[in-house]
């Protein structure tokens, strides 16, 4: 099963374009912060690209911008491109499927709405505070069930 979920922040604004077709497709990238710090003391982070389409992405394209945290789960995909010089270039991307954001959409944060709360968390440590507070924690040895809107076609 290819599902992957990711928590970080937005590292630029969404990129709003359209297919050929008309259908909506947003991009932006997720940093997402390692539970380990290296030998400087510092945390290190991944970065994530991420497309979402449709409804999902008019919604992410209109709320999200650059430092907001997100939670994103959906698929990886690895896709090909022929380079310049000819030769076979690999991405991996998150097609995202669902995408929740915890600050308040672009028009709250302008008012000056971003007290310390689960909906805004101050810092990383707040928001993970937040979550495992409002979900729990989960051990290694137990099964999380995963619920999509669409079903499953096998």
């Amino acid at each position: 099963m290819n599902v992957h979920i990711i928590s970080g922040r937005l590292t630029r604004d969404p990129e709003v374009r359209f297919s050929q077709t008309g259908k909506t497709v947003t991009s932006f990238t997720v940093a997402v912060r390692r539970d380990y710090k290296n030998q400087a003391g510092e945390y290190e982070s991944d970065f994530f690209n991420v497309k979402c389409f449709g409804k999902t992405a008019e919604l992410v394209g209109n709320n999200l911008n650059k430092g907001q945290m997100v939670y994103v789960s959906g698929s990886t995909h690895i896709n090909s491109f022929d380079g310049r010089d000819g030769t076979k270039k690999y991405y991996t991307e998150l097609v995202a499927r669902n995408v929740e954001w915890q600050w308040p959409a672009k028009d709250s944060q302008q008012k000056g709405n971003n007290a310390g709360s689960y909906n805004n968390p101050a810092n990383f440590d707040d928001f993970e505070r937040a979550r495992t507070e409002k979900y729990g924690t989960v051990s290694e040895n137990e099964h999380v069930p995963f619920a999509f809107d669409e079903e499953i076609p096998f």
